[in-house]
């Protein structure tokens, strides 16, 4: 090696995390009221409580992004299956009564997450309510389905939907 002198070093990623996560930049409400990350619940990595019909994929952030990514898209065809045998139109995690973890989103701690904590939905003490980051702890919940956490969320009969 040489030396090479700079005038200047700039030790900075310029990451910049979305302000309203999973929407980012989308304005969404429900029944009006504007969704606000921060006074939600995450629901098994992958829905968000009182967002009916809403899922979303984050894969992994320790391992292979398709792990999750394939076993949430399975998840997610259950779930609306799930809704369709049961004559159902809508779905909705309910956190009533869901205690708050101090965990860091992402099971992260980098900066640049435990900076903006404040801008993700809320993990609750237990599972469902967070995010799992082990493979072989979400495949037995998720590939051995019981849909035992089916308390936690609400449903609404397909009759009873208003249309647009």
């Amino acid at each position: 090696g040489e030396v090479l002198e700079a005038d200047i070093v700039v030790s900075a990623t310029g990451l910049t995390l979305q302000h309203n996560f999973p929407m980012s930049t989308m304005k969404v409400s429900v029944d009006g009221v504007p969704y606000d990350a921060p006074n939600h619940f995450v629901f098994r990595g992958c829905m968000l409580s009182g967002v009916p019909n809403l899922f979303y994929i984050l894969g992994y952030t320790n391992a292979s992004w398709t792990l999750r990514a394939d076993m949430m898209a399975r998840y997610f065809c259950d779930m609306i299956n799930y809704l369709g045998r049961h004559g159902m139109g809508m779905l909705c995690p309910c956190a009533d009564g869901v205690e708050e973890s101090q965990a860091v989103p992402f099971n992260l701690s980098s900066g640049y997450v435990t900076r903006n904590r404040g801008r993700f939905p809320k993990l609750g003490g237990a599972q469902p309510w967070g995010t799992v980051q082990s493979f072989f702890s979400e495949l037995w919940r998720f590939k051995v389905r019981t849909f035992s956490e089916l308390q936690w969320i609400k449903f609404t009969p397909a009759a009873a939907r208003v249309a647009a």
